[in-house]
């Protein structure tokens, strides 16, 4: 089975997004010491325009798009029944609306390409089972429970049309 390394082989580039300044300047070295290009930019995934404009600096500094691989996630909206609405809106904006926006921007790049893959996480608090959702609720994650679920949708309906 491929790891996440198989990603990035020595020699390819590849930029890497995060709002985290610390966790992007050390995944950036981290792949920096295997002989990988890397392109850091620091990006808020829950914002449609920062997600574009992180594609769109991607394409000009490195050329095409192979692959796009979407791993971003928000556990916000803890405990729905006393999170703000706004942590929830933001939890899917990240999980979905910034996917969405990111295959959008990076799709005809990835149309040219033999090989393109669109690669997504998610996990598995976003499945319908009693025992993921008493999970849930005992970790209050209950945004990032509705956004898990919210992507899955997303990535099944994406599936049909890429």
């Amino acid at each position: 089975m491929p790891s996440r390394r198989d990603l990035a082989p020595r020699d390819s580039s590849v930029a890497v997004g995060a709002r985290n300044l610390d966790a992007l300047q050390a995944g950036a070295k981290r792949l920096e010491a295997r002989g990988v290009k890397v392109l850091a930019v620091p990006t808020d995934a829950s914002s449609a325009k920062a997600v574009r404009a992180f594609i769109q600096k991607a394409r000009s500094e490195l050329g095409s798009i192979d692959v796009l691989l979407w791993n971003a996630a928000a556990n916000l909206a803890g405990d729905l029944l006393s999170a703000p609405t706004d942590d929830l809106v933001a939890a899917f904006n990240t999980d979905v609306t910034g996917l969405v926006a990111s295959i959008q921007e990076a799709l005809p790049e990835l149309k040219k390409v033999k090989n393109a893959a669109v690669l997504v996480t998610n996990g598995s608090f976003g499945l319908s089972v009693d025992a993921v959702d008493d999970a849930v609720v005992q970790y209050q994650a209950m945004g990032l429970a509705i956004a898990n679920g919210a992507k899955h949708k997303a990535v099944h309906i994406l599936s049909r049309r890429l």
